[in-house]
């Protein structure tokens, strides 16, 4: 009888964190992209556009590493977020380039942006697309 207390304890543990980790990721995972996607839908990539998957980007304190498939055509920033980012909510965007606003970058590696109210930054090869910050 004992054991089955236990057990039962144990089970409501689990649950009550899977709830709980399941909550935060859907609000601070879709607080980003949720936005983005709002302001700027999915749209089809060109035919001759570059994609690299698993990309890691950072808005704030929240660090998506290697969590985000990138494509980048002439005209747009388009944002995949990895399957189980989606599964907690968070939807793909399009971004145009007359949106995404270069800020200062102190890293040879990444380049800071903003895009509306969101700061993001991301690898080189496809936020230098975005240019030079004046």
């Amino acid at each position: 009888m004992q054991n089955w207390a236990i057990l039962i304890g144990v089970a409501i543990m689990l649950i009550t964190d899977a709830i709980v980790v399941t909550v935060l990721l859907r609000s601070v995972v879709g607080g980003v992209f949720n936005k983005l996607h709002e302001l700027h839908p999915p749209v089809g990539a060109a035919s001759n556009a570059v994609r690299k998957d698993l990309q890691s980007f950072r808005s704030g304190l929240i660090n998506l590493g290697w969590s985000i498939n990138v494509t980048v055509d002439e005209d747009h920033l388009h944002l995949e977020p990895a399957k189980i980012f989606r599964w907690f909510g968070a939807k793909s965007s399009s971004i145009p380039w007359r949106a995404v606003e270069p800020r200062k970058t102190f890293s040879k590696r990444v380049r800071n942006v903003r895009i509306g109210a969101i700061d993001l930054t991301g690898p080189k090869w496809c936020l230098e697309l975005a240019g030079d910050p004046a």
